[in-house]
């Protein structure tokens, strides 16, 4: 396990930006989320980012992604 801490975030707000993984949207929709993930940060704390061996096998997990286009 390691932590994904606020510094980090711009780092990955980034490479979704310049990788296109960003559903469609602009630097405007991933700057919108990653002030979310600012603030959710600054409340409960770092991210946990786990490896998928570190998960029990019998854990219950979503998937969590944002899909639509502009209108």
């Amino acid at each position: 396990m390691r932590l994904l801490t606020p510094a980090e975030v711009d780092r990955l707000a980034f490479g979704v930006i310049m990788l296109g993984s960003g559903g469609g949207g602009g630097e405007e929709d991933v700057y919108a989320v990653t002030t979310m993930l600012r603030q959710m940060m600054e409340t409960v704390g770092p991210v946990r980012v786990l490896e998928p061996h570190e998960i029990d096998p019998d854990a219950l997990g979503v998937r969590v992604g944002l899909i639509g286009a502009r209108p």
